[in-house]
């Protein structure tokens, strides 16, 4: 299983809502940068959609949600440094993912 190396809280003064930073060790020994944002209208959305799976996440920040994602990342090694970036719809309120690589194949 995937371990977390370090956490970085990156939500500023103001903000509408949470940034978190996510530095993740894989079961493979690689690293993966796994960026969570969530904006307090995709929580009030999750909310009024009774979306489990997305309360789950916000509750603890993606936190488990970024040691999965590391995990399906492609390998860093092959593709240079992996970001992994997860947000909530503001509209739907559920979960999004997208992984940016240093590298194209």
């Amino acid at each position: 299983m995937a371990e977390l190396i370090d956490t970085d809280d990156l939500t500023t003064p103001g903000e509408d809502g949470w940034t978190v930073q996510y530095r993740v060790r894989r079961d493979d020994g690689e690293e993966v940068l796994v960026r969570a944002t969530c904006s307090g209208t995709a929580e009030v959305v999750a909310h009024s959609q009774r979306d489990q799976h997305a309360l789950a996440a916000i509750a603890d920040r993606c936190e488990m949600l970024a040691l999965e994602s590391a995990e399906l990342a492609q390998s860093p090694r092959r593709r240079g440094d992996v970001l992994v970036r997860l947000w909530f719809d503001s509209l739907e309120g559920s979960f999004r993912r997208a992984f940016i690589y240093e590298r194209a194949i």
